[in-house]
């Protein structure tokens, strides 16, 4: 059972007021269709210390790469996470999504179904990435997903079924320190294993992931990442 509550799936109004630090919400979304030759990576992050939201798509159709990046300004109230081009939709926390994108050259309409339970990083006293507050404080979860739908270009379309994973993270990101970044997810058809290794500068490693099958998630408290 989840510790994040369902009203966390949706856009934080709690974020600092006339804040200079680098206060971000952020949503990601992909997908690895090998078998329709089409993969992707959707990302939202609202910027609140610039009141600016980031709407960005990098998608690869038969090895053709087709990227979307388009930034809005955020009203004080701003809800739906959309630009008018990428959307993505809370039709049940923790269980259901769908993301529509209509772009230029292609569209994709897809549903994301929960495959296990989301995983937590401040779950049961765990500490999530946090740093100075003005640099990595965040709260943060992430979970694996089922894909369905179609994606069409040049008025062809294919269906996608895959699997999938998304994440989402709010609270103060100042990434201009960042010394190095890893972070992986690899799904198996009953298990998906997650690990990450941030280093800032001037901090110790932040290191966690998890493993989340059937029975439920297993959390890593340290990873070693080792380079050749």
């Amino acid at each position: 059972m989840t510790t994040v509550p369902p009203e966390d799936e949706y856009v934080h109004q709690d974020y600092p007021r006339n804040e200079e630090t680098a206060w971000k919400e952020n949503w990601y979304f992909n997908f690895i269709d090998r078998e329709n030759n089409a993969w992707g990576i959707n990302h939202i992050s609202l910027e609140r210390h610039k009141q600016t939201g980031r709407f960005s798509a990098f998608h690869v159709v038969d090895g053709e790469i087709l990227m979307y990046l388009n930034y809005v300004p955020l009203t004080e109230d701003f809800k739906e996470i959309t630009d008018g081009k990428l959307r993505v939709e809370f039709v049940e926390p923790h269980k259901e999504f769908h993301l529509t994108f209509d772009g230029p050259n292609h569209s994709v309409d897809l549903t994301y179904l929960a495959r296990f339970g989301v995983f937590d990083y401040a779950a049961k006293g765990d500490e999530t990435l946090k740093g100075d507050m003005s640099s990595m404080s965040i709260s943060h979860y992430e979970q694996a997903l089922t894909v369905s739908g179609t994606l069409t270009k040049d008025g062809a379309s294919r269906p996608i079924s895959c699997l999938g994973h998304r994440d989402h993270s709010w609270g103060y990101r100042d990434e201009t320190n960042i010394a190095g970044w890893n972070w992986i997810a690899v799904q198996f058809p009953d298990k998906t294993i997650n690990v990450s290794q941030v280093r800032v500068s001037g901090m110790e490693p932040m290191s966690r992931g998890f493993v989340s099958e059937a029975g439920g998630n297993t959390g890593i408290r340290k990873v070693n990442i080792v380079s050749t």
